[in-house]
């Protein structure tokens, strides 16, 4: 499936230091029209920067929702790449005792990974861990706005009961996954999720991959739209 590829359009090194300095400018009411419009057009490059940029989409779920697909499906189709805590947290220690402890350290090189990845132009599908703690979702989206690029957030909603079948049905198979990986995990971490961030896509876990997939690139289109359509309502300005 075809995506705009404004969405995944970076600018110049340059453009984005100059873009985060104007950000952090303040402004001048009193200043003559003409450069207030000079500046209101200024800030127009800073807004559709955030808006049609994409810096990080991280991946909403209990274990067994189906994050890793999604996750590999999205990049394969925005050419992006997949930072996975998971992955990042076995690399990081052998053996890996899955403490909190671990994670922690895990997802600190996950934002290191995510800084990378914008320095380089590269949009990060961020997935390995449900982000079920207020915080997580915030510090990715921190990381990608100091380069001036938006983060979104989808949520792939699963029973908990679902999920642990899902669970023990890879465990049967001997499906590759992390021996923290347990039936009852999706039901011990169900009970300390977060509520979506706001403006974050929901979809029903149990649908088809492809409706998944196909719904989650719809809308990442729409949320740079809408947030472009937002500056030209409040700027008045023409385009």
């Amino acid at each position: 499936m075809a995506v705009s590829r404004t969405l995944l359009a970076d600018p110049p090194v340059a453009e984005r230091s100059a873009t985060r300095t104007f950000c952090g400018g303040e402004a001048h009411p009193d200043r003559p029209t003409d450069q207030l419009k000079d500046r209101r057009a200024e800030e127009r490059i800073v807004f559709e920067a955030m808006g049609e940029q994409l810096g990080a989409v991280a991946i909403m779920g209990l274990p067994g929702a189906g994050k890793t697909t999604l996750a590999q499906a999205l990049a394969c189709e925005l050419n992006a790449w997949v930072v996975s805590r998971d992955t990042i947290r076995l690399a990081m220690f052998e053996p890996c005792s899955f403490t909190d402890a671990e994670k922690a350290a895990a997802f600190q090189a996950v934002l290191v990974a995510i800084d990378a990845n914008c320095k380089l132009g590269r949009v990060s599908i961020v997935e390995g861990m449900p982000f079920s703690r207020v915080g997580e979702y915030e510090a990715v989206v921190q990381m990608a706005s100091r380069y001036g690029l938006s983060t979104f957030a989808i949520l792939l909603q699963i029973n908990p009961e679902v999920a642990a079948a899902r669970v023990a049905s890879q465990r049967a198979r001997k499906t590759a996954m992390a021996d923290d990986r347990t039936e009852d995990l999706p039901r011990v971490v169900s009970r300390r999720f977060r509520s979506p961030p706001a403006g974050a896509l929901v979809l029903d876990a149990t649908s088809p991959p492809e409706h998944l997939v196909s719904t989650g690139l719809k809308w990442l289109e729409e949320r740079r739209h809408d947030q472009r359509h937002a500056f030209d309502s409040r700027d008045g300005l023409p385009d």
